[in-house]
């Protein structure tokens, strides 16, 4: 009878292992839930670091080009008040740098180009 007893011990515990319910039956939904949500979360913070960095160039790009608005104002502040000094600004502006110089002289139809042979520097 031990034999049948134990057999019987031994498949009640099986019986009551198999048949135990989860304990927590939402634990595995709220688990899922909880993932979706941290996915949006990352989702969302990548769209948003995105977009801080979109509007970040944007107004680094706007800087630069006020930068550049406002120094080619002081510079042809600077060139008009030069030209109004007599000052020849296409020799000041190429300072001899002309790989070639090409002029045109005179008036519509009687104009002239003088063309000036290329320097080329001594071997």
């Amino acid at each position: 009878m031990a034999a049948t007893r134990g057999s019987i011990a031994a498949q009640s515990l099986r019986d009551t292992i198999v048949t135990i319910p989860p304990l927590f039956p939402h634990d595995r939904a709220h688990g899922l839930t909880l993932q979706k949500a941290r996915g949006a979360a990352e989702l969302e913070a990548e769209a948003a670091r995105g977009e801080a960095h979109r509007v970040r160039r944007r107004l680094d790009h706007e800087r630069e080009l006020a930068d550049q608005r406002t120094h080619h104002d002081e510079e042809s502040r600077h060139l008009a008040a030069l030209r109004t000094l007599g000052v020849d600004l296409t020799a000041l502006l190429t300072k001899q740098r002309a790989d070639q110089v090409i002029e045109l002289r005179g008036e519509s139809a009687g104009a002239q180009v003088h063309v000036d042979t290329p320097r080329r520097e001594p071997r």
